[in-house]
């Protein structure tokens, strides 16, 4: 089976940890020791130190721009948010999405987002608080690097991120590469990027929604039905005495009853509550002739977990929480501007506990990360020169793998020539680590582009690491982990055609990417099948397909339509790419669409997505998926509007995993001021 088989719920963590003293900077250095497996009292001490570290580096940041001079910020043409695809990758391959664009879909959190995209998916597992992963043509969501202000968002046990925990509250743009990028960002880039650059403006502002969802076919399930979901965000941003200031945070719930479809019926899907909670804090300022930008944030979210309909877990519940802290600091006026540098500093810890029953942890996982990346950019004549060098300490203490670290260096380079219309970029990056060696990643660009038109030919190849499950998982007899496995790699392409004008857009980008050395638990003797199982690098996979968009907007009226085809083979058996066997739960094709009839104060709009050609593991067909939507934002005044999202208005059922049922009719009640 392609793609690999990863314990859900594993147990895992631990790091010893010492601030250093003997230099003025205070750096903090992390210790591995593979120590096994800890008791409760054990862990709460390591815990204990994760804090003490990330507590000293918070207090070292916080001092150093307190200490600064201040100056006027004025417009910088380098920003940290420079490095991030729309900047590195080639011209008319990245997608972005502004916060006007973001506002406007009425997303609130990155897998909302997502699902709007096409040749992406956020897998949904039905009900509001699961946890959602990205998919880039096919992929799995350990093939997609999720990026927030410089600093990677994956678990290193398995690799992805729960996309739905991600606000789109204080983000300023989102950017997408739908191609592989580990040249540009390291391991896991085999399927593609995603990149966010949250607010950090020194204009005064003040957002906040508040919203509600509402299912009315649901009234027989009393009020925690109806009304199961609430969610309040909130940002803010001012200048003061020269120092940028800027707030976001975020308040998510759900009843332990959410409605979903099942047999023709509404029935309330026990355990699945939500409580989560985020803030996101950050500072600019001049520093030492240069631009100084330190982001504080911490979340935490509490959920229960009911399971599938074949194996409910009507007592299990997860608690997530975490901390994130980094300092950049940027100069882009070095030899008249000719040469920029930024360095980034940053750490990050993430707590997984989770429990069978009420009361009772069964698995704690405990991870946190250290890195610097050293940046520069320079012109040579028609050669825009950009290069790095990064480091990074990753430590995971868990209940089921013990304590465990990495350490990892990479350094990279990005030339881009640019003639007239013309651009060419080339990339590469080379990795090592200590745990599975050496990992290499590169790729090349090449765009045209007229007033009217424009072309770009993309490849890549890309590499995914190992997780530390598929590495360290101990014999516990049903399997274990694999320390001399490969990372996985890939080879992918993409063409760009685009033409664009005031009121019609169109675009097609065929693709295709082939991955081998797929991680793959099988059992000890390298077949699929019974205990006991062990990760091997078996499986290879093909994918190819294609995207076409086309975008209509004359004022009143404004409409897009979306399709995308995708074939996705398993080629671990069979070298026959027609008759390989497709892997499952994929969409062969799928259309989005949307109308929109727009005035003044308010616009109306209707939406539909269809999914067809889907098969389950056994290669028998699935249905097909069709939703009806409608939406209505309306302006209130003075800052203040209302929307209204109607979502499967047919009240179809449907699973897109097997044993999840989705919900039926659902509308989505939001006031939302922007000042």
């Amino acid at each position: 089976m392609a793609g690999g088989v990863t314990p859900l719920y594993c147990r895992a963590y631990g790091i010893k940890s010492v601030v250093s003293s003997a230099s003025p900077w205070n750096f903090t250095i992390l210790f591995f020791a593979p120590t096994g497996r800890r008791k409760e009292q054990d862990m709460r001490s390591k815990h204990t130190r994760f804090i003490t570290v990330f507590a000293a580096f918070f207090v070292w940041a916080a001092s150093a721009i307190a200490q600064a001079t201040l100056v006027d910020l004025g417009t910088a043409a380098v920003q940290p948010g420079s490095w991030g695809p729309e900047q590195l990758a080639a011209p008319a391959t990245v997608l972005v999405y502004s916060e006007a664009d973001i506002v406007a879909s009425g997303t609130a959190n990155l897998a909302e987002l997502v699902d709007q995209v096409s040749g992406l998916d956020a897998r949904d597992y039905g009900y509001s608080g699961s946890v959602r992963t990205a998919s880039i043509r096919g992929s799995s969501g350990a093939h997609v690097v999720v990026v927030v202000d410089g600093v990677r968002l994956n678990d290193p046990r398995v690799g992805a991120v729960d996309l739905a925990a991600i606000s789109m509250a204080g983000v300023e743009s989102v950017q997408i590469i739908r191609n592989g990028a580990s040249a540009l960002y390291g391991a896991d880039a085999i399927a593609g990027v995603i990149y966010i650059t949250t607010k950090r403006q020194g204009q005064p502002w003040f957002n906040a929604r508040l919203g509600t969802g509402l299912h009315p076919l649901a009234t027989a399930l009393g009020l925690s039905g109806l009304m199961p979901t609430q969610s309040l965000s909130i940002e803010a941003g001012r200048n003061l005495a020269g120092l940028d200031l800027s707030l976001a945070t975020t308040v998510d719930r759900a009843s332990g009853q959410f409605p979903v479809l099942q047999t023709g019926s509404l029935v309330a899907l026990e355990n699945s509550g939500l409580l989560s909670l985020g803030l996101d804090l950050g500072a600019r300022a001049g520093f030492l002739t240069g631009i100084a930008t330190l982001t504080l944030h911490g979340s935490y979210a509490d959920r229960g977990i009911p399971g599938s309909l074949s194996y409910p877990t009507p007592e299990a519940a997860q608690q997530n929480s975490g901390g994130r802290v980094s300092l950049a600091w940027t100069k882009d006026d070095i030899l008249d501007g000719a040469l920029a540098v930024e360095t980034l500093v940053f750490g990050r810890w993430d707590r997984v506990d989770y429990s069978a029953a009420t009361g009772a942890t069964l698995d704690r996982h405990d991870a946190a990360t250290a890195g610097i990346d050293l940046r520069a950019s320079g012109l040579a004549g028609p050669v825009l020169l950009r290069g790095g060098l990064s480091g990074e300490l990753t430590g995971v203490e868990s209940t089921s793998i013990g304590t465990v670290g990495r350490i990892g260096f990479g350094v990279y380079a990005v030339p881009e020539l640019q003639l007239g219309d013309f651009t060419v970029s080339l990339n590469g990056r080379l990795d090592f680590t200590d745990d599975f060696g050496l990992g290499f990643g590169g790729g090349f660009g090449f765009s045209w582009r007229d007033d009217f038109f424009s072309l770009a030919l993309n490849g890549a190849q890309a590499y995914r690491a190992p997780s530390f499950n598929d590495l360290y998982w101990p014999d516990e007899g049903w399997g274990r982990g694999n320390p001399a496995l490969r990372p996985e790699t890939a080879w992918s392409a993409e063409f760009v055609a685009a033409f664009g004008l005031p009121f019609l857009k169109a675009s097609a980008t065929p693709n295709v990417r082939f991955v081998k050395d797929l991680i793959n638990w099988v059992d000890a003797d390298g077949w699929l099948g019974p205990e006991p199982m062990l990760p091997v690098n078996l499986g290879a996979a093909l994918y190819y397909g294609g995207e076409a968009r086309l975008e209509f907007d004359q004022g009143v009226i404004a409409a897009e339509l979306g399709y995308v085809w995708l074939e996705a083979r398993n080629l671990t058996d069979s070298v026959d790419i027609i008759n390989a066997p497709r892997l499952p739960l994929l969409p062969r094709h799928s259309l989005n669409g949307s109308v929109w009839f727009r005035q003044v104060s308010w616009r109306i709009g209707l939406t539909g997505a269809w999914k067809g050609g889907r098969v389950d593991s056994s290669a028998f067909s699935l249905d097909d998926i069709f939703l009806l939507g409608a939406a209505c934002r309306v302006s209130l005044g003075q800052g203040w509007s209302l929307a209204l999202d109607a979502d499967n208005l047919l009240n179809a059922e449907y699973q897109e995993n097997p044993g999840y049922p989705q919900s039926g009719l659902k509308l989505d009640l939001a006031l939302a001021c922007r000042l």
